[in-house]
């Protein structure tokens, strides 16, 4: 469904790549989510992936595609591609316009004025493809001069969380991991948070473990409240803006 990404800078981004790092290390790690600026800001992200996801479930090509980046755009290989997938996109992401408890979280990944890359996490009840199941997502956005489009697949860069990878019981204080490939740790950070904590993203510590393959680890800061919760992974930088979800639980 999707093609190899030029290499290319994101024209919007290109300033804030270089600081990436710097932005990141600045932020304190037990602030509030969001300051009411930010939220001003951002108050075009959560309606416009509601009307995304609906077009993908109602099968409306061209308006899903107008609310998509030309990142993420260049990545698909054209709008002809995205439309001859448009069952599976539909039956993708498009499902979550249906889904039963739907909550909606979103994430500043890299602030600057009135940009932010961005990761809406989704939790709810969604019937992909199979029967109904308590699920999450995690998709990335972005917001220029008040203005987001979705980033679904911008660049080649992959997430596999690996602790946890779906399912288990952590500790109070758990140290998660992942492995993030096709980056290069200099251009690219990788950043975890808990739905619903008050800590930002956290930035992860990367372990080069092959060629442009990272494992990214990070002992949380603060102790977790015994039960279900939802880790979002993200990775941005040069190399692309990806983000993973995966349910766990923390022991009582």
């Amino acid at each position: 469904m999707t093609a190899p990404l030029r290499r290319r800078t994101v024209p919007m981004l290109a300033p804030l790549v270089a600081s990436a790092v710097a932005i990141s290390l600045a932020l304190p790690a037990f602030v509030p989510a969001e300051s009411s600026a930010q939220e001003c800001a951002l108050c075009s992200v959560k309606p416009t992936v509601r009307r995304w996801l609906e077009y993908l479930e109602e099968g409306r090509s061209r308006k899903a595609w107008r609310l998509m980046t030309k990142q993420s755009r260049r990545t698909i290989g054209g709008f002809d591609a995205f439309k001859n997938e448009s069952s599976a996109w539909a039956e993708g992401w498009g499902a979550w316009a249906s889904a039963r408890k739907r909550d909606f979280e979103v994430r500043v990944i890299a602030p600057m004025d009135d940009d932010a890359a961005s990761v809406v996490t989704i939790t709810g009840i969604v019937a992909q493809e199979g029967p109904w199941r308590r699920s999450a997502a995690a998709l990335p956005v972005i917001t220029h001069d008040g203005l987001t489009k979705v980033d679904p697949v911008h660049g080649r860069a992959e997430i596999r969380p690996v602790r946890p990878s779906g399912g288990e019981t952590l500790k109070r204080r758990p140290r998660f991991k992942a492995v993030v490939k096709r980056i290069r740790a200099r251009y690219n950070s990788v950043f975890f948070v808990v739905k619903g904590s008050k800590l930002v993203p956290q930035r992860a510590d990367l372990d080069r473990i092959g060629r442009r393959s990272y494992r990214a680890t990070l002992r949380w800061p603060r102790r977790l409240n015994a039960g279900p919760h939802v880790l979002t992974i993200s990775t941005w930088g040069r190399h692309g803006f990806k983000a993973a979800a995966v349910r766990f639980k923390v022991e009582r």
